[in-house]
């Protein structure tokens, strides 16, 4: 937070609206009383009187007088407190007996509570308090109990203090607290002494009072305590009274003290001090004899650190001696925990040189082993060296090696994948654990850091320290896979190198060996390989397509170094991941992964060899395990700006064509599915309650047999991707597609001959239909429904095909509101008659109808040419019509996704602690900016919100939302929402992370990622994004530059997606990818949990079923209608049903014949009842339909069915 000295210009414009209050009740000079008249309202029919005797007479008489009004402002309200409190101010100087004072004190506490609650008035409150409380280093002021519970009222008891903090012109708030707590904490060190008894006891007693005060400023007002001004205050008096009375305090105030040095780093030469804070912190929780264990290991800890960091800045041998003395002193240590941290780490940390030795001896060793074939020595040995990783500070240390589980699978070597080779001759497998290397001491950043000619942040001056040259091992990672000199060692190195690179800071000075492997990759992959290597080799069954996947997944971290690549280095990257795709089958999962990622990288070298891609994938890529990550990377391909710019008729047409063919594909399997050829049966989607979800572990490269709900979600990304695609054309251009995309709309899905094919096929022609000719994007409208008080207006709706149109008509000035509903859209029309329509026909009274809403649906349809059974039809005013088009309105047009969004900070596994978490490093916020629009939940009234409450702020006042044409996204962000103080575990959170199915999780612990970290029945598929490098600390990272990205998968979910390996994504992309990657998930999570019967219903499909049941349903309605209309024209004896005429008549005669008679009957008919009851009679229905009987030309040319 700013310094609270910044806001002087704020300070003085409150400080003027003060002076312009007060100004009129100051006296103009000096010398000449003024009696001041308080115009006070209320208060009893004495109070003038009181007032004015407050101003006027003895001190004695006036603190009487004071005392009453205080008794009185218990009973009446008082219009203007400040100007009661005026009058008595001056009663609290020091120079009146306490008796006065304090009556005025009391006034001013009761003055406070009844005041109103204005800036202005609170800082001459406050103002009072500072000038008239007088407190020193050695006086209190004796009225100082009354002076606090004055400012108690003032702030709530502490809890609302951002006023004084910021506004207050008169000192700064924390300095008065620091003050009174300084002297009062001075005068109780002496109670034991004092010749008062009372006096120490009242002195005690305000101490306390005011501690717990100070406890409620900093509880209640955490963001103004991160104020350096005011909580290093704080934190200073707390720690030097913790360090004075060690033997008194519990362990937490040890902690705290002992972390406060830490924090301050005041045993570090960065302090002046630093000698002496070393030795009394030895003294006051190391050396005495009560401290606990746990006291004296954070000791050690404060004591170890600041020794490194001394030694980065200089070279003294008193820093050393300091270590010294402690291991001296410590060899009668009797503590167990103690002495085990003693001589383990704390030791162990200060002796790096010999690790350093060690380290250039294995690799002199492993080359001597390798040249001489001692393959197991050789493998022993890189079991070591593929786990050396780098922290972000630049420290050294090992770890277990992760995230390689589809790299091991590749080579056979996965022990829990059913191709695992587990003959004896093996060397290595996956996973395996090191007995020579200690649990203990994995993941533990040691002193050692990197030999690099450019320091990362955190080693710069660190000359004096143990330095390690990776380059050493680099250079001996090349000889390995460039010169084959066995299977066991080449495909070791293979395997673990990948998950080493991606600790992109352990390489960052290796740009040569950088380049140099992505050529070596390249050239592999390409299948130009060692000489001396020929598969299957004689040791395993490995084949050519095996290695190259595995060559791919090496891709998966070399990519995130193409900020050192040149154009062609990028070029040769997608040339020969575009060799390897059309090899063999095997290879085109991992390949089409990996230009997924290509596409936000490198799109220009994607652009480049496009054609060549998607010629590939429609004819070299035929095998259907592929179609979910084809599906993936054309969806990632038409949201990059940069590759669909020069898109050519012809691309277009290719990648509708590859999606058209999944279409066919799905539309075969359903057929199957319906005739019983195909299983139905699917695995139970819910996680029990309290059972860890178990991780799905195959790999992405383990065939997923298509089951009806991959069936499923690759039709609907098939028809998605059509749909996005075609909102990327030019809006020129869009109508020359239209045949080509109609055509095969038809044709893909000719095979299936299921009640339901229409329904999408349907809806993605209407979708064509709406944005051919508009970029009008999908909102969710809510169709105004028609007011009862609007006597004039006239409301109805036809069917059209699949479409409901309802027209609102002002029948007096034909002002008319259309609403059209689609299967994917409803559009909302406003038409007016131009005036010169209205000069000519409007009624001079104005009151008489001049038009109906049939008369604009007339104007659009053409009556001559139109087909009976293409006719509108009308919808009848009923309620069950009326359902039926309110389940439709509520039925959105576009697809809603929800993910949450999660942090977890440096060292956090807890879930209660991950929940809590309000805030994130810089990394995590420029994420969530660019991640989607943050938008007030108050104000989202049109916008999808998954669940987060609008009204009542439970969830927290924003949200993160991003929208497209056909979708809309909300991110449950859990730092965006607030913790309840009653609700310990944060189920408030909990209850929208757990209910999601898609959950992504910025990760930056430093440890593995668990699955169940977060437990829930709908835990499925979590995304999580780690720095490529480990933080060390909190708050000791610089923003990530890149980012490592993996899917975790809840068991028995298929690993489709390009994340299912974990990939490197710079963090300029990663907002993009991650939201796409979040579409992709949640939409397989849809389909995965809704799928009934191998069918699932997306939002435009059921629109259809909703219009296409309104329809059947009114067709119904209307044939009953017409068929009693029928027999009340039998009954009638005019009536002009049956026919006239012989049978040897001509056509012509007949026809003649008909019409005579049938103006005969009619004119009959009109004038049979001069009162029109006939008339009546004839037309007592709404609808005049024409019937089966009826001239062919009257059928063709009536109205009155539908009007």
């Amino acid at each position: 937070m700013s310094n609270p000295k910044q806001t002087n210009a704020r300070a003085s414009g409150f400080g003027s609206v003060f002076k312009s209050i007060t100004r009129s009740l100051k006296p103009t000079s000096g010398n000449v009383p003024v009696v001041i008249n308080a115009k006070v309202v209320g208060g009893g029919a004495d109070m003038q009187k009181l007032l004015s005797q407050l101003q006027t007479g003895s001190a004695s008489t006036r603190a009487q007088v004071a005392s009453q009004i205080t008794e009185a402002l218990e009973k009446y309200y008082l219009s203007s407190i400040p100007e009661v409190w005026y009058l008595a101010r001056d009663l609290c100087d020091s120079q009146h007996p306490g008796g006065v004072r304090r009556s005025a004190l009391k006034l001013l506490v009761k003055c406070i509570q009844q005041d109103e609650d204005a800036v202005s008035n609170r800082l001459k409150f406050y103002s009072d308090i500072v000038e008239f409380c007088k407190v020193s280093e050695s006086q209190v002021d004796n009225e100082f109990d009354l002076f606090l519970s004055a400012l108690k009222a003032l702030t709530n008891d502490g809890r609302d203090i951002h006023d004084l903090y910021i506004y207050d012109q008169n000192g700064s708030f924390s300095d008065f607290l620091f003050r009174c707590f300084k002297a009062l904490a001075g005068q109780a060190k002496k109670y034991s002494d004092g010749p008062d008894p009372s006096k120490e006891d009242r002195t005690f007693h305000n101490l306390i009072d005011l501690t717990s005060y100070i406890t409620n400023c900093v509880q209640f007002n955490y963001a103004l305590t991160e104020d350096q001004s005011f909580s290093s205050i704080v934190n200073d008096a707390l720690a030097d009274l913790f360090m004075t009375h060690p033997s008194a305090v519990s362990d937490n105030a040890a902690s705290f003290a002992i972390e406060y040095f830490k924090d301050e780093r005041l045993c570090s030469v960065f302090n002046s001090s630093w000698k002496g804070n070393c030795q009394r912190l030895l003294n006051a929780h190391f050396y005495a004899s009560g401290a606990s264990s746990e006291s004296k290991k954070n000791v050690l800890i404060t004591i170890k650190e600041a020794h490194e960091s001394s030694l980065n800045l200089v070279d003294d041998a008193s820093i050393g001696r300091i270590i010294l003395d402690v291991l001296e002193c410590s060899f009668q240590e009797k503590d167990p925990v103690t002495i085990e941290y003693l001589y383990g780490d704390f030791l162990h940390d200060f002796i790096p040189d010999d690790a350093v030795e060690t380290y250039n001896f294995m690799i002199r060793f492993l080359r001597f082993c390798i040249d001489q074939a001692h393959i197991s020595a050789s493998i022993a040995l890189l079991r070591s060296l593929v786990r050396i990783r780098v922290s972000s500070r630049g420290r050294v240390y090992f770890t277990d090696v992760t995230d390689m589980g589809g790299l091991a699978s590749a080579f056979k070597r996965a022990s829990a994948d059913p191709n695992f080779d587990g003959s004896k001759s093996i060397l290595w497998e996956y996973p395996e654990s090191l007995t020579y290397i200690p649990e203990g001491y994995l993941d533990r950043p040691t002193k050692i850091i990197l030999s690099q000619s450019v320091s990362l942040p955190e080693t710069k001056g660190s000359e004096n320290q143990a330095k390690l040259d990776i380059g050493h091992w680099a250079d001996t990672v090349r000889l390995i896979i460039t010169k084959y000199y066995h299977w066991e060692v080449y495909s070791f190195v293979w395997a673990h190198y990948c998950s080493q690179l991606s600790n992109m800071s352990l390489f960052k000075t290796q740009e040569a060996h950088i380049l140099d492997l992505q050529k070596i990759v390249c050239d592999q992959l390409m299948l130009n390989l060692p000489t001396s290597e020929a598969f299957p080799t004689e040791h395993t069954s490995v084949t050519k397509s095996d290695l190259q996947v595995a060559l791919v997944r090496i891709l998966s971290s070399l990519l995130g170094y193409h900020g050192i690549f040149t154009k062609a280095d990028e070029d040769q990257v997608v040339s020969s991941i575009i060799f390897a795709m059309g090899s063999y089958e095997r290879t085109a999962i991992p390949c089409i992964h990996i230009l997924n990622v290509c596409c936000y990288e490198i799109p220009l070298s994607i652009k480049k060899f496009l054609t060549a891609i998607l010629t590939k994938l429609q004819t070299g890529v035929t095998s259907s395990f592929a179609s979910p990550p084809t599906l993936e990377f054309m969806m990632s391909l038409i949201n990059s700006q940069a590759i669909t710019s020069s898109f050519t008729i012809d691309d277009y047409k290719r990648f509708f064509a590859i999606a058209f063919k999944y279409i066919q594909y799905a539309s075969m399997l359903r057929a199957q599915i319906s005739q019983g050829k195909a299983s139905t049966e699917q695995e139970d989607v819910l996680q029990r309650h309290g059972v860890d979800a178990i991780v799905e572990q195959k790999a992405s490269t383990q065939l997923t047999p298509i089951t009806p709900i991959m069936n499923e979600y690759l039709y609907l990304i098939s028809y998605r991707l059509i749909a996005r695609l075609f909102l990327t054309i030019n809006l020129n251009d869009r109508r020359k597609l239209s045949p080509f995309l109609m055509r095969n709309l038809v044709l893909a899905n000719q095979i299936d001959e299921t009640d339901i094919k229409h329904e999408p096929t349907i809806a993605l022609a209407d979708f064509l239909i709406r944005f051919a000719c508009s970029d009008i994007p999908l909102k969710v409208v809510i169709p105004p429904k028609p007011s009862l008080e609007k006597t004039n207006d006239v409301t109805n709706s036809w069917l059209l095909g699949s479409v409901v149109m309802t027209i609102t008509t002002n029948t007096i000035n034909g002002d008319s509101l259309i609403t059209v509903r689609r299967p994917t859209s409803v559009s909302v029309f406003r038409i007016q008659f131009d005036p010169s329509m209205l000069q000519t026909t409007t009624n001079p009274n104005g009151n008489q109808r001049l038009v109906l809403n049939s008369y604009f649906l007339l104007q659009v349809t053409n009556f001559l040419e139109v087909k009976e059974q293409l006719k509108p039809v009308p919808l009848l005013e009923d309620a069950a019509t009326e359902r039926a088009l309110g389940s439709l309105d509520r039925t959105p047009v576009v697809s809603f996704h929800k993910a949450g969004i999660v942090y977890i900070g440096p060292g956090q596994t807890d879930e209660t602690a991950i929940l809590g978490n309000t805030v994130g490093s810089a990394s995590y916020h420029r994420f969530l900016d660019s991640l989607g629009r943050l938008i007030r939940l108050k104000d989202a009234d049109s916008v999808y919100v998954g669940g987060l409450d609008k009204e009542n702020g439970s969830d927290g006042e924003y949200a993160y939302v991003w929208g497209d044409t056909i979708s809309q996204t909300v991110f449950h962000v859990t730092t965006l929402m607030p913790n309840v103080a009653s609700d310990k575990y944060h189920s408030f959170k909990k209850r929208h992370i757990g209910n999601n199915h898609v959950n992504v999780y910025f990760d930056e612990s430093g440890h593995s990622f668990n699955f169940n970290t977060i437990k829930s029945q709908f835990n499925f598929l979590n995304i999580v994004i780690t720095p490529h490098t480990p933080l060390q600390r909190a708050g000791g990272n610089v923003e990530a530059e890149v980012f490592k990205v993996k899917t975790f998968r809840r068991h028995g979910v298929p690993g489709i997606f390009s994340t299912t390996h974990f990939k490197l994504i710079s963090a300029e992309q990663l907002p993009t990818f991650i939201r796409n990657s979040i579409l992709i998930s949640d939409k397989f999570a849809q389909v995965w949990h809704n799928c009934s019967n191998g069918e699932y219903v997306s939002n435009w499909q059921l629109r259809v079923r909703q219009i296409e049941s309104i329809r059947k349903r009114t067709l119904e309605l209307h044939k009953t209608n017409q068929e009693q209309q029928k027999k009340q024209g039998k009954e009638n004896p005019h009536s002009s049903d049956g026919a006239v005429g012989g049978p040897n008549m001509s056509a012509p005669d007949v026809i003649a014949t008909d019409m005579t008679n049938s103006f005969l009957e009619q004119l009959q008919g009109g004038v049979t009842n001069g009162s029109g009851e006939e008339f009546n009679q004839a037309t007592n229905s709404r609808y005049d339909y024409a019937t089966g009987e009826d001239h062919g030309a009257y059928q063709r040319i009536e109205f009155g069915s539908y009007t």
